[in-house]
């Protein structure tokens, strides 16, 4: 894809002759599916890498529930527009050690994959807890459309619809991420959208040091 990338930004620098600007539309699209193509392989290799345990996790002293504030103005609709989203519970206290950057981008990409089934007008409901179950301290994240978020989280019945979310492998990463750390991640409430179920609440568990 890198070397059918090279010759297109040729194409695109008139190397061989100028081109009409329907061409360069042409071009351009193109371009950008090499680019989406790259993504997706670089993607399966993550994928791999985390399936292995190949890939390294960073730890360091984190506190998930402000991280998942930082990240949380970063998603978008699949029209690329902005999404309201109001906090509920802990705004912080779940201190354990994590790699920010990989889950900072798995909880982006679990908030999007609710954000983009909605309109422009989108918004999230996320509820942060800490619960104590079986003598260990658990750090609970419930992250929903508003209309149906829910009270307490569910317990896990219902697996997550990894083909949902966009193009690529966003929420098969974001779930190994999840699990690297030692989590879970589920979809206790999906509702129905032509022949696929659609998320409409994920949780996830992390156990805190």
């Amino acid at each position: 894809a890198s070397v059918v990338t090279g010759y297109l930004r040729m194409l695109q620098g008139e190397a061989s002759g100028p081109t009409t600007e329907h061409q360069r539309r042409m071009i351009e699209e193109a371009e950008k599916s090499c680019e989406r193509l790259v993504a997706i392989i670089s993607e399966m290799g993550e994928v791999a890498r985390l399936d292995t345990g190949v890939l390294p996790i960073r730890s360091v002293p984190t506190d998930l529930f402000e991280l998942l504030h930082e990240v949380s103005g970063n998603v978008r609709t699949a029209e690329q527009a902005a999404v309201t989203v109001r906090f509920r519970g802990n705004a912080r206290g779940a201190s354990c050690t994590a790699d920010r950057t990989r889950l900072g981008i798995a909880f982006s990409a679990f908030m999007s994959a609710i954000a983009r089934e909605q309109s422009e007008n989108a918004s999230l409901v996320i509820e942060t807890r800490l619960e104590d179950e079986g003598g260990a301290r658990h750090a609970f994240i419930v992250i929903s459309r508003e209309e149906t978020a829910p009270d307490l989280p569910a317990r896990p019945h219902e697996p997550l619809n990894e083909r949902r979310g966009g193009v690529g492998l966003a929420l098969p990463i974001a779930r190994r991420v999840v699990e690297a750390h030692g989590g879970m991640v589920w979809s206790p409430a999906t509702e129905a959208k032509g022949s696929e179920p659609v998320h409409t609440v994920i949780v996830m568990r992390f156990p805190l040091t």
